[in-house]
């Protein structure tokens, strides 16, 4: 398997393992579902990629922790940027349907997100019983909480975009807050991104 490969197979395992009461996790003192975390993702994906899809996305949100071995900080804001993705809490806490998408959208229980992902790899190939939810799905994603600089007009994000078996692409994006609103950071200190 190459590191592609390896990367995504790292990704799904930890966040599978990592659902509430696993060791990693730590109490949640307050809910850091804000209406900014979903402002942002709205506007991601509202005019992002696949802008006609039905989006299915795992209610548990991705740990950042995961992502910060490819942050390659310069700046002061950059590095206390990353800090607080080191310390980000993570807890059993869930997205809730506050997102404004423009377009339909599901929020995939934590106990349903391998069979959402093995309905869409065997879409039209003598698919599993059970997938009747997920039939509109072309991905399963999963989005971070983000972390926001202390004037929220940039923020860190960790996303995957999953398929079935070794498709599947993501990483750690830093996008900017604009008039028009969130653009993706190009140039920044989140230099990475797999795909498989």
């Amino acid at each position: 398997m190459g590191r592609p490969g390896l990367c995504f197979t790292i990704l799904v395992v930890m966040f599978l393992s990592s659902g509430p009461g696993s060791p990693h996790d730590k109490a949640v003192s307050a809910d850091p579902l804000t209406p900014d975390v979903y402002s942002l993702y709205s506007t991601i994906y509202q005019a992002g990629p696949g802008s006609g899809e039905l989006l299915g996305i795992t209610a548990s949100p991705l740990p950042l922790k995961d992502s910060l071995t490819c942050l390659k900080p310069s700046t002061p804001e950059e590095q206390e940027m990353v800090e607080a993705a080191k310390d980000q809490l993570v807890g059993p806490i869930e997205w809730k349907r506050q997102f404004n998408f423009g377009r339909a959208y599901t929020l995939i229980p934590p106990g349903q997100v391998t069979k959402a992902i093995d309905c869409i790899q065997f879409s039209g190939k003598g698919t599993p019983a059970g997938c009747k939810p997920y039939s509109g799905l072309r991905y399963v994603r999963f989005l971070s909480i983000p972390v926001f600089n202390r004037d929220h007009t940039r923020a860190l994000v960790a996303t995957a975009r999953i398929c079935g078996g070794l498709c599947g692409s993501g990483g750690a994006f830093v996008y900017r807050k604009t008039t028009q609103g969130w653009e993706l950071e190009t140039g920044s200190f989140a230099k990475c991104a797999w795909i498989s």
